[in-house]
């Protein structure tokens, strides 16, 4: 009970107006807002941080830009997306990051896009996927 009530203050303090930071997340305890897996880890979580309402926390980026690409979701300019750097495991913005899309399924995660901060690291992970940017990838889910 006392672990809920934590991660609910957590929550609404992330929502604040700016939202900064990303959410604490309690990992092996909450759901994926779009897959509704299990957030296990740390390292393939993603999140957005709205202006105003509730933190939505992902299993992986594929799932959080599913998830924005969706016709009726409008994302602001306030809100805070963020995914992690598959490079460094910090959190990056994800409206800067520069996405691998594998070419096929990848054992363990729904989709296995992975971020990066920066197009030097994303072009020597590819293994066989492509490299896009975040407007080119919504772009793509959208149409």
């Amino acid at each position: 009970m006392r672990r809920n009530l934590l991660f609910a203050l957590a929550l609404v303090a992330a929502c604040a107006p700016g939202g900064e930071r990303p959410a604490a997340i309690a990992y092996g305890e909450v759901n994926c807002d779009f897959c509704h897996m299990t957030l296990e880890r740390e390292r393939h979580a993603a999140q957005i941080v709205p202006a105003t309402g509730t933190v939505k926390v992902f299993d992986e980026a594929g799932c959080l830009m599913r998830y924005v690409a969706m016709a009726e979701l409008r994302i602001g300019e306030r809100d805070r997306l963020w995914v992690h750097d598959e490079a460094s495991g910090e959190w990056i913005d994800a409206r800067q990051a520069v996405f691998v899309v594998p070419a096929g399924p990848v054992p363990g995660m729904m989709y296995g896009v992975l971020a990066y901060r920066d197009r030097i690291r994303a072009d020597a992970a590819r293994a066989g996927g492509r490299v896009t940017d975040f407007a080119t990838y919504l772009r793509e889910l959208r149409t």
